[in-house]
């Protein structure tokens, strides 16, 4: 808890966002580093889940709450999503009941990892959602393979470039 809200996303000591000219373009994914952002109030958590991703595979950006994820959704684009179920302002099924109302394709590419115990109403939840989760603790391998369950869930395509362009206009919306 304490977390703050910050306009700008954190990243795990990894370089952040692309130069001027290449803003835009991305290489094709077998050459480039999956973007994976991770959301959880606790800080240690994200700084140890952004290190054991880590480059090359993997490039990491931070938020600790779901308001400043959706912040940092709005203006940069990710491959996949890890994100905490119980946090403060905004928790995880918010986030992505926000990202499914503002059509953002990354609703497709989320993995909820959590802490404690399901109870009825989580578990419901993750039934209907039919997104994959991690209950911690567990073990690296567990991890990496279901960040790559959740990045195969829905093919990369112009159409994910397309509904977060969708997904950013409504936001501009009053």
């Amino acid at each position: 808890m304490g977390s703050t809200v910050r306009n700008e996303p954190r990243t795990a000591g990894f370089p952040r966002g692309e130069s001027g000219s290449d803003v835009g373009r991305r290489p094709p994914a077998e050459q480039r580093a999956v973007r994976v952002l991770i959301v959880d109030d606790e800080v240690p958590a994200c700084k140890l889940l952004a290190v054991i991703l880590g480059p090359p595979a993997f490039r990491c950006s931070t938020a600790h709450d779901g308001i400043e994820a959706l912040e940092v959704l709005r203006s940069e684009s990710f491959d996949a999503v890890i994100c905490d179920l119980k946090m403060p302002y905004v928790d995880g099924p918010g986030l992505y009941r926000a990202l499914v109302r503002r059509e953002n394709p990354m609703q497709h590419r989320v993995l909820f990892v959590m802490g404690d115990t399901m109870g009825p109403r989580t578990l419901e939840f993750l039934k209907s959602s039919g997104l994959p989760y991690l209950a911690k603790p567990f073990l690296v391998e567990e991890l990496k393979e279901a960040v790559r369950r959740a990045l195969a869930a829905v093919p990369a395509s112009e159409e994910m470039a397309a509904g977060a362009e969708r997904s950013r206009a409504s936001d501009r919306e009053p």
